[in-house]
């Protein structure tokens, strides 16, 4: 029997069909999972080293032209993208779509376990870091004030530990927020007459303005994390900056 002749013979019995699915409709409405965005995994990774205190030109020699090679040579890899920056090396690595990133990841783990008795004493441990598209912030605020200095440090010591309190909420970054900074001026005649190069002074200013981590000591069940360097705290600080020395006069 064709479905329209069944129809007109048989109007109730399609009436009853007909409100039993809108029933079971807005019952299965009800429960289904809503998503912003849909679970999708782009098949790229991300390995990021510190280096602490070290310039791009260091970072290139000793962490990106040591680790590139031998991260191209990973399972699945396409292609990988190395950026050499100022304490930090970044690789990104992009791979066939399909590839299994758990798979590539224990990979990747393991070859950076070896690769990392290659690197420097000074470089930190390399981070894996996956591309998740959940992490996309899903709300963005725009917030002005007659003082941008204030807003900045109202966002940051106020709002931002308020929304990130919340159970809800995963996590909450400030973009573009005015903070306060330092500008240092210099009078080149007496950098000259020191023998002292613009880039010795911002050179000297910037290693004497770094901290980094020096191990652990163990007290019983505490542990202290130690930390040579040292860090400018005020304006008193960077302006008793010893940068030279002529004869028995320090500059």
């Amino acid at each position: 029997m064709k479905l329209p002749n069944f129809a007109v013979k048989r109007p109730v019995t399609v009436t009853m069909l007909a409100i039993a699915l809108l029933i079971f409709g807005f019952i299965s409405l009800g429960r289904i999972g809503l998503g912003f965005i849909p679970n999708i995994e782009f098949p790229i990774t991300a390995v990021i080293v510190p280096y602490p205190g070290a310039d791009p030109i260091a970072v290139e020699e000793q962490v990106t032209s040591v680790m590139e090679p031998s991260l191209r040579t990973i399972s699945g890899v396409n292609n990988v993208y190395a950026t050499s920056a100022e304490n930090v090396a970044l690789f990104v690595m992009e791979f066939k779509w399909g590839t299994d990133l758990k798979e590539v990841s224990d990979e990747i783990r393991t070859l950076l376990d070896i690769i990392s008795l290659s690197l420097p004493s000074e470089a930190g441990k390399p981070i894996i870091y996956k591309l998740d598209p959940n992490q996309i912030p899903l709300a963005s605020y725009s917030i002005t004030g007659k003082d941008d200095l204030l807003v900045g440090n109202y966002l940051d010591t106020v709002l931002k530990p308020a929304l990130e309190s919340l159970e809800e909420v995963a996590g909450v970054m400030v973009a573009g927020a005015k903070i306060h900074e330092v500008q240092v001026s210099y009078y080149p005649e007496k950098l000259q007459e020191y023998n002292i190069s613009p880039q010795t002074l911002s050179q000297l200013i910037h290693y004497q303005n770094i901290q980094v981590p020096s191990g652990r000591v163990f007290d019983e069940d505490k542990i202290y994390n130690l930390r040579t360097g040292s860090t400018f705290s005020s304006l008193d600080d960077l302006q008793g900056l010893v940068v030279g020395q002529a004869k028995t006069q320090t500059v």
